[in-house]
């Protein structure tokens, strides 16, 4: 929080950027009955998973249940 008052958003994602484990993988994101699958792309600043289907459609995710089908080649 005081990284976030005396800095903004940026550092902090920086750290959520390296340490989420989805970013780069395959993924099921769920919200209700709704099922989407795509590659997790990026977070947006806001908060957003944002996710990349099949047609190369990118679109963020604020909320939802996420699964990982896909580990990323290191």
């Amino acid at each position: 929080y005081l990284v976030f008052c005396r800095e903004g958003m940026d550092p902090l994602l920086e750290e959520w950027r390296k340490h989420n484990f989805t970013l780069g993988r395959t993924v099921v994101l769920k919200q209700g009955d709704r099922v989407f699958t795509g590659m997790a792309e990026d977070i947006t600043p806001e908060g957003a998973l944002l996710l990349r289907d099949e047609q190369g459609n990118t679109r963020p995710f604020y909320s939802g249940e996420v699964t990982v089908l896909k580990s990323k080649n290191r």
